[in-house]
């Protein structure tokens, strides 16, 4: 498998760390792997900052902003196109510049990813941060954790998976950049570009009615003997949503929480 990952780094000195991170990361991945950093300016700078790797090639695009910062999120997607209509790559991510996407992730997808498709449902990651080495789901209040559902060793958490970057096979990839389409507004058109497929019609007054398709009908976890699968953690290197409303849940409660809302779902049936 051939990968094509596209990362999305506004540039900021401060962040060049975890920028290098994700690239040590993707120098470990087990498939081969092309890295595309796409920024707002001082390439050249940056191009003297970032890990170099043997086995792995990284290009900086450069782009003329003419427009708000924030939509140099939707800049990976001409590239992409291109890239699909020379066939150059199976597997396309989209991935904001802190978010650590590791080969066990990559592992995870490609065991899940093609059965799932098929039925028309979103293989789940979470997105996680550390406080005092205990792991939380960083987005448990803003996913609504409370409508997740936990059933034949397969825990549901329903339409919204937000993890700030998204990994798909070519097919769906092309699928999504035709029908996802850039936002005219500035608000929120950095989280619809790393909603990737899986933006839905389930927060209006976000999101709004944008596609005249749903790709997925709903996001699964796959569990493992009951249990949430590590590898389907990614890290938000920050972690500066630890000590907010939206990081509530710890990793090692999750399935706990689904069990509860699912007995109690059921009870009221």
């Amino acid at each position: 498998m051939k990968i094509a990952k596209h990362i999305c780094f506004h540039y900021q000195e401060d962040r060049i760390p975890y920028l290098n991170q994700l690239i040590d990361a993707a120098s470990l991945y087990e498939d081969d792997v092309d890295v595309f950093i796409h920024t707002h300016n001082n390439k050249k700078w940056l191009s003297e900052k970032i890990h170099k790797h043997d086995n792995l090639s990284i290009e900086i695009i450069e782009h003329n902003m003419k427009e708000h910062a924030y939509f140099l999120t939707w800049k990976p997607r001409k590239l992409m196109r291109e890239q699909i209509k020379e066939d150059n790559y199976d597997t396309y991510m989209y991935v904001e510049d802190d978010i650590l996407v590791s080969n066990s992730n990559i592992k995870y997808w490609k065991k899940n990813f093609v059965n799932l498709y098929q039925q028309k449902i979103n293989l789940g990651f979470i997105r996680t941060e550390i406080k005092e080495g205990k792991e939380f789901w960083t987005d448990s209040c803003g996913s609504n954790h409370h409508a997740m559902l936990k059933e034949n060793n397969m825990l549901d958490i329903g339409i919204i998976d937000y993890c700030a970057f998204w990994i798909y096979s070519k097919e769906l990839t092309a699928r999504m950049l035709e029908i996802v389409k850039k936002p005219i507004k500035v608000n929120y058109c950095r989280e619809k570009a790393a909603f990737g497929a899986n933006l839905f019609v389930s927060m209006p007054g976000t999101f709004g009615k944008e596609l005249t398709e749903i790709v997925f009908n709903k996001t699964i976890i796959p569990l493992e003997d009951g249990k949430l699968p590590k590898d389907c953690q990614v890290y938000h290197l920050p972690n500066n949503y630890i000590s907010t409303s939206y990081c509530n849940l710890a990793i090692e409660n999750i399935v706990g929480a689904a069990e509860t809302i699912t007995l109690n779902k059921k009870k009221k049936d």
